[in-house]
C-alpha cells in the first residue's frame, strides 16, 4: 500500500465516511457525487463490518465501538453473540445444534430414526466402514462394524473439511479484503468461497472494510499554490488548533506461515493492583491476550522465556474452535520473545513487538508465531 494510500485509509477509519453525504466536490455522474465531504446526520447509528458507529455534533465524524468477536452490530448497536460460528453447526447427541449466519440465535432439532448426529448432521446410523462426511472444522468417520459414526477430528482454525480431508480455507470467513481500490472480495460464511463486487462510482475500497465513500479532501486536494508575497493573512482571534488524529490500532502476527491482521479488540489495559499489563487483539473468533506480571507502570524492556528476570510473561491464542468449559484460550506459549518499545499513561499508545511458540496439549506439540506487532492505545 503507497503512503498516499495508507495515509488516506488511517483518517478515514476515523472519520468513516458514510452514507447521507452531501455532495460538495468532484465530478457528478449518472450514479451520484465522486465524493463527499459532509459524512452523516448528528447522532445518526450506523454500522461499519461489525463496528458501530454515532455520527459526531460536527457531522464529520463518528464515535466508533468494535464490537468484537463476541458481539455484532445491529442497527449501529453492539448485540451480544449467542453462538460464535454463525451459519454452522455442531452435534449435541443425537440432536443438531445450529448457529443462525448472525450468531444471535442457535436452533436445536432431533435426528429422525435410524439416523446419528455426525459433523454436525444427520447421517443414517448404518454405513460403510472407514466411510468419512464432512462438517464445517470437523469430520466423522463410519466404524469398523458400519453401525455408527465416530467423530474423528477437529480441523485446525484455519481449515475446513472438504471431501472427507482438513483442507485449508481459501479465505476467513466474515471478512472483506480489498483487490484494489475499485473491487472488494467477501469471503462467506464457510471460508470456501468469495463473492467479487465492484464499489462503483464515488467510492473506494479500504482493507477490512471493503467499499465506502470516498473524502474529498483526500481524494481531491486543493493544488499546490505560490503564496503571495506578503505571506498568508493573519488567522482570525478564535481559530483553534486543528484536532491531532489518533495513531490508528494496528496488531498482527505470523501464525504457522499464515499472516493475521487482527481488526477489533485491540487495546491494552493496566491491572495496577496486580503490576499486570495486558496487550488484546482479536480477529474474528480468533484471539490473543499477552500478560506481563508484575511490571511497573511505564517500564519498557526485552523479555524471552530464557531471560525472564522478574517479569513473567505468558501469550494466550484462541483459534475459535470449541472450548472446554469455563476455559477462555485454547493454546498458551512455550517460548517466547517480547520487546515492548512504549508504555505510556491511560489514553496514550503501548506499543512492541512478539513471537514464539504455542501448545495446545502440554508441549507434546507445537505452532511457531513470528513478527508479532501491536501498537494500541492504553484503556485501564
Amino acid at each position: 500500500m503507497s503512503n498516499r494510500r495508507r495515509e488516506a485509509f488511517r483518517v478515514w477509519a476515523l472519520t468513516i465516511a458514510l452514507a447521507f453525504a452531501i455532495p460538495s466536490c468532484g465530478d457528478d455522474g449518472p450514479s451520484g457525487p465522486s465524493c463527499v465531504n459532509i459524512l452523516c446526520d448528528t447522532g445518526a447509528k450506523s454500522c461499519i463490518g461489525n463496528t458501530a458507529a454515532t455520527c459526531n455534533s460536527d457531522g464529520l465524524s463518528h464515535s466508533l465501538s468494535e464490537c468484537g468477536s463476541d458481539g455484532l452490530c445491529v442497527n449501529g448497536d453492539c448485540q451480544a453473540r449467542k453462538c460464535f460460528f454463525p451459519g454452522h453447526a455442531r452435534c449435541e447427541g443425537d440432536d443438531v445444534k445450529k448457529c443462525n449466519d448472525t450468531g444471535t440465535a442457535s436452533s436445536i432439532s432431533s435426528c429422525g430414526d435410524g439416523e446419528i448426529c455426525a459433523a454436525g448432521q444427520c447421517h443414517s446410523s448404518t454405513c460403510t466402514p472407514g466411510e468419512i462426511v464432512c462438517g464445517w472444522r470437523e469430520l466423522a468417520r463410519c466404524n469398523a462394524t458400519g453401525d455408527g459414526w465416530d467423530n474423528e477430528e477437529a480441523c485446525a482454525s484455519n481449515e475446513i473439511c472438504v471431501d472427507g480431508a482438513c483442507t485449508a480455507e481459501t479465505c476467513s470467513p466474515e471478512t472483506v479484503i480489498c483487490k484494489d481500490e475499485a473491487t472488494q472480495f467477501a469471503c462467506g460464511l464457510d471460508g470456501s468461497s468469495t463473492k467479487a463486487s465492484s464499489c462503483g462510482h464515488g467510492k473506494s475500497c479500504y482493507e477490512g472494510y471493503g467499499c465506502q465513500p470516498k473524502l474529498c479532501s483526500l481524494h481531491n486536494p486543493t493544488p499546490d499554490v505560490a503564496p503571495p508575497d506578503e505571506g498568508p493573512p493573519p488567522p482570525p482571534e478564535d481559530t483553534k488548533p486543528p484536532v491531532e488524529l489518533e495513531p490508528l490500532d494496528e496488531t498482527e502476527m505470523v501464525l504457522d506461515g499464515e499472516k493475521i491482521v487482527f481488526t477489533s479488540n485491540q487495546s491494552a489495559h493496566y491491572i495496577e493492583t496486580e503490576n499486570d499489563l495486558r496487550i488484546l487483539m482479536d480477529k474474528g473468533l480468533r484471539k490473543i491476550e499477552i500478560s506481563l506480571k508484575p511490571l511497573e507502570e511505564f517500564d519498557v524492556g526485552h523479555w524471552t522465556d530464557q531471560q525472564a528476570g522478574d517479569v513473567n510473561v505468558t501469550i494466550y491464542y484462541h483459534d475459535g474452535s470449541p472450548l472446554p468449559a469455563g476455559a477462555q484460550f485454547k493454546f498458551v506459549s512455550v517460548n517466547y520473545d517480547v520487546e515492548l518499545l512504549k508504555f505510556q499513561a491511560k489514553g496514550g499508545r503501548v506499543k512492541g513487538t512478539f513471537s514464539g511458540s504455542f501448545t495446545g496439549d502440554g508441549g507434546a506439540t507445537t505452532i511457531p508465531f513470528t513478527d508479532g506487532y501491536f501498537d494500541v492505545q492504553r484503556h485501564d
